[in-house]
């Protein structure tokens, strides 16, 4: 599809002027010219001076607009320099280049662009998490869809499946975000976007392997030069991968990148959650104090944050659990009830709010009491098939049934460690075999 209209300039006012209502005497009147010539102009038998045009487009309340083939051109290497702007999270530029782009709104022959522009400003709305505006805009993109540019149509489903992931549509997102890709490629591009959106999907769904693959894939097409909030991002979620697969060596790394990236940019919060979670990588490596240290460093970047703070005091208590410091974890406990009864603001990009914290509360306070018998059948009948069935915490289903068969070891009932480790090794294969099925 051609990006711009076949239109000559006569034809180009005339459907400009029809459209607004105004008929030619009108526009005669307002060049001081007669009807006679605004005839001839519209069917392309005269040439348009330049005064005269700026006339036409002051006329028309379009002055800005492009209508000749180099003012076009023009405009075509604006949006391309609005969404390179987007591309790297150079929001305020971004948006301050919107009134420049939406020139093109009062042009109904130039169908091709418009769609670009909406498609685009869709982008925008994606990138400032602005959720329900993008949905309106998508919704109007949806409604002059047909004949799309493979461009148009790449930047549409992109941002469909990123709000379908968002509203728990896995579903329509794993489609949208997938004919994402397939129109970047018909567009002999890459879209790192649409395939780290893919990898957050499938690290969702509990597919981890298929997301690491997915960032592993962003990290070498975009050649690690993604701006740094980025590629901060990218890092942590890549990290978080490789400590399930428990490819410590490589989550390590990936975590001081983060890390690095994060202190460049001065986000003290960003550094404390990942502080938090390479202390906890630490301690699952075997290296106790030097985890416990690092968590504690946390801490300390995230201390007005209560959400986080409370998040990464969560990590503390589980890691106390894995190594059996349980009058430690039981204090760190009552600290985070007294938090949490003194008001949460959380930031819930982290976690769902307060009954997710309690949820882990009291999971954390089962497993301290692992000798009574409503603790037990708890973590079994409860906790593991909740978890299970939420793919995104498939690994820590995981880990509480291998708790819960070191504990039946413990207390020699080989049937139901058994048992235990055959439900873990259900979820293993849920976690990495074949594809997904919706």
């Amino acid at each position: 599809m051609n990006p711009y209209s076949n239109l000559h300039l006569g034809e180009k006012i005339y459907s400009i002027r029809t459209a607004m209502g105004l008929s030619q005497d009108n526009l005669a009147y307002a060049l001081n010219t007669t009807k006679m010539s605004v005839s001839r102009l519209e069917r392309g038998e005269t040439q348009c001076s330049e005064a005269t045009l700026v006339a036409i487009k002051k006329f028309l309340g379009i002055e800005k607009a492009p209508l000749l083939d180099h003012e076009l051109q023009i405009y075509r290497s604006r949006i391309q320099v609005w969404q390179e702007l987007i591309g790297v999270d150079r929001l305020d530029e971004a948006r301050a280049m919107q009134s420049e782009m939406a020139v093109i709104l009062n042009l109904p022959f130039e169908h091709d662009l418009y769609q670009l522009y909406l498609a685009t400003e869709c982008w925008l709305l994606n990138r400032e998490y602005n959720f329900e505006d993008m949905a309106a805009k998508l919704s109007a993109l949806e409604e002059i869809l047909d004949n799309s540019s493979a461009e148009v149509l790449n930047i549409y489903h992109r941002c469909k499946g990123f709000l379908c992931m968002v509203q728990g549509e896995h579903k329509n997102s794993h489609t949208h975000l997938t004919k994402a890709l397939a129109y970047a490629e018909a567009c002999m591009k890459t879209d790192v976007a649409a395939l780290f959106t893919l990898g957050q999907l499938y690290y969702t769904l509990g597919k981890i392997y298929q997301a690491i693959i997915c960032f592993e894939l962003v990290r070498a097409q975009s050649n690690d030069s993604l701006v740094h909030r980025r590629g901060m991002w990218l890092y942590q979620k890549l990290a978080g991968c490789y400590c399930v697969v428990r490819d410590y060596s490589k989550a390590e790394a990936l975590f001081n990148a983060a890390l690095a990236k994060a202190r460049a940019l001065n986000d003290e919060e960003t550094i404390g959650d990942v502080l938090s979670n390479m202390g906890t990588l630490y301690v699952l490596m075997g290296q106790i104090d030097k985890g416990m240290a690092i968590i504690e460093q946390g801490l300390e970047y995230i201390a007005s944050n209560t959400g986080m703070h409370v998040h990464t005091l969560l990590n503390k208590v589980d890691c106390l659990i894995s190594i059996n410091e349980h009058d430690k974890c039981r204090e760190v406990l009552e600290h985070i009830k007294a938090m949490l009864d003194q008001g949460l603001q959380c930031d819930l990009s982290f976690m769902q709010g307060r009954a997710e914290f309690d949820t882990f509360i009291e999971l954390a306070e089962h497993q301290l009491n692992l000798d009574d018998i409503n603790s037990v059948k708890y973590i079994q009948d409860v906790a593991i098939p909740n978890f299970r069935a939420s793919g995104s915490t498939l690994h820590t289903a995981i880990l509480l049934c291998e708790r819960l068969e070191a504990y039946y070891i413990k207390k020699r009932t080989k049937t139901k460690a058994n048992a235990i480790a055959a439900v873990a090794r259900d979820i293993y294969r849920e976690m990495y075999e074949g594809e997904i099925n919706f």
